[in-house]
């Protein structure tokens, strides 16, 4: 499962469970949590882990490599703007 379906279905199923809760969950800031669920940041490999962990394993790290590389394109154009120095070109 992605984190985004995980995220919207376990917001309906507790309605109690919110960005707030999952990013303090997950010891990172709301605005990073929804970059990545958005398709407009990529995890760190110690992030996945600690996603599949906190999610019981219904995201695995395999499912947040495979966002990965679904959503590089975007992820790449955006740290391409903030002069991250990657050339996906090279």
């Amino acid at each position: 499962m992605d984190l985004y379906d995980y995220f919207h279905k376990k917001r309906k199923e507790e309605p109690n469970f919110n960005a707030h809760t999952f990013s303090d969950q997950l010891g990172i800031s709301k605005s990073y949590l929804s970059m990545i669920i958005n398709g407009r940041g990529a995890p760190s490999v110690i992030l996945a882990f600690r996603i599949q962990d906190v999610t019981d394993g219904a995201v695995t790290f395999k499912d947040m490599m495979n966002w990965v590389e679904k959503n590089k394109d975007s992820i790449l154009n955006r740290h391409s703007r903030r002069g991250s120095g990657y050339d996906k070109h090279t």
